[in-house]
């Protein structure tokens, strides 16, 4: 008896791993990777979107950042621009712009391109967490992130970067939001003012 039991023992199927675990963190990997195709031609081919206001106007107001900020940070004030104007006061320059800072120190045009592809994800992300907060499924939930992040209303305006970035925001203020009425205190409510600011 001794003996069958041990081998019934070591017969047994492993443990399968925790779906509740390994479902977001799946559903994240393939987020990523799937960003990483969608936005293939910007991201590993230097390519640049040339509709509507992106190539003449964004890049540009991009570029000047840059060129701005070598002289002096925060750069308040650009010559290049009719006889000069308030330049950290644009709302598409985005000085005060958290990500800008860090994605304004890769090369150009990858910065500009990163933030594209970085807002969806983090549109996605958002969407994924509030999604699973509201009982759905990993697979629902998966789905409806895809739908946000890389559907017709956040892709339209990739040629409007502030809406963009705003609009990736929109999630992640919900849920803070509703962290902070469930009563998980001072931290959920910062999250929330963080989240409407930025």
């Amino acid at each position: 008896q001794r003996e069958s039991s041990e081998t019934d023992v070591s017969r047994r199927d492993p443990l399968p791993l925790a779906p509740a675990r390994t479902g977001p963190l799946l559903a994240g990997v393939a987020l990523i990777l799937y960003t990483g195709w969608f936005y293939r031609d910007l991201l590993f081919h230097q390519r640049v979107y040339v509709f509507r206001d992106t190539y003449t106007f964004l890049l540009a107001i991009d570029h000047v950042a840059r060129a701005l900020a070598v002289w002096n940070w925060p750069p308040l004030w650009s010559p290049f621009q009719i006889l000069g104007k308030p330049f950290a006061a644009d709302p598409l320059a985005a000085v005060y712009y958290p990500p800008n800072w860090f994605l304004r120190a890769l090369p150009e045009p990858l910065g500009f391109n990163a933030s594209l592809a970085t807002h969806h994800v983090w549109g996605a992300a958002g969407a994924f967490l509030l999604l699973r907060r509201w009982r759905l499924s990993v697979l629902s939930a998966a789905l409806g992130s895809l739908l946000f992040g890389f559907g017709g209303s956040l892709v339209s305006v990739d040629n409007m970067i502030n809406g963009l970035q705003s609009a990736a925001w929109i999630p992640w203020t919900i849920l803070a939001f509703e962290l902070w009425q469930e009563g998980h205190g001072f931290a959920a409510l910062a999250a929330t003012g963080f989240t409407i600011g930025t």
